[in-house]
């Protein structure tokens, strides 16, 4: 209800390569003092308590242990952050006090090579947004919050890093009038700039658009093992 779901497929060929493994999520979350905000931790998905229902997040959690010594092992976490606000910005405390900080706390304690990935629901940067102003992604709240992250987590912006200057919206929405933002991401840690390429899929005819029912565009990175 109010929220996006995220699934993790694996093709057969890696469990080759890997032992694969999901780890159950468990996020200590510290709100505000006046939120009160108590988590409940179900498998791998973030539940907030019913005074914050239905602003949720998910998130996947995986280890792929290399069987080869030449290659190596990484760890995967595939997220949807909640969205600040449908209409208005009625969940922007709840963002950026609440899940940012749980989040970014979590995410910075895992160690290793570290692949992050999904609708982060944030637009970093002018150039990944159709139009300028103040609204859910692009507030200057979540922004510093997000590049706070970036620039002392160590975790890189594979796409911004690979092409500091190209335009590559990832969410178009389903009208011709829609703003079009770059809200999903691959950020990677200990992971090197040549050891992976990634495309943006940016160009869907938009009556074909409708009719799938799509608003985000999908992305792909590929390492080069």
């Amino acid at each position: 209800a109010n929220h996006h779901g995220v699934a993790t497929f694996i093709k057969k060929d890696l469990y080759k390569i890997y032992n694969v493994t999901e780890i159950p999520v468990k996020i200590n979350m510290s709100a505000r003092n006046d939120l009160k905000v108590k988590v409940k931790v179900k498998t791998n998905i973030i539940d907030i308590s019913e005074d914050l229902q239905f602003q949720k997040g998910r998130i996947q959690y995986f280890e792929f242990k290399s069987n080869d010594d030449k290659i190596s092992s990484f760890k995967l976490v595939n997220t949807y952050f909640p969205n600040s606000g449908i209409n208005g910005l009625d969940k922007l405390p709840y963002r950026i006090d609440v899940w940012d900080k749980g989040f970014y706390n979590y995410i910075n304690n895992i160690d290793g090579n570290v692949i992050l990935t999904g609708d982060l629901n944030i637009a970093r940067e002018k150039i990944d947004v159709s139009i300028i102003g103040r609204y859910a992604g692009y507030t200057d709240e979540e922004r510093k919050n997000f590049s706070d992250f970036i620039e002392t987590s160590g975790y890189k912006d594979v796409y911004r890093e690979l092409y500091p200057e190209e335009i590559g919206y990832t969410y178009i929405g389903r009208s011709k009038n829609s703003k079009k933002m770059r809200l999903d991401y691959f950020l990677t840690k200990n992971l090197k700039t040549d050891s992976f390429d990634i495309i943006y899929i940016d160009k869907i005819d938009p009556k074909v658009q409708i009719n799938i029912d799509i608003d985000h565009l999908p992305i792909l990175l590929t390492l080069k093992l």
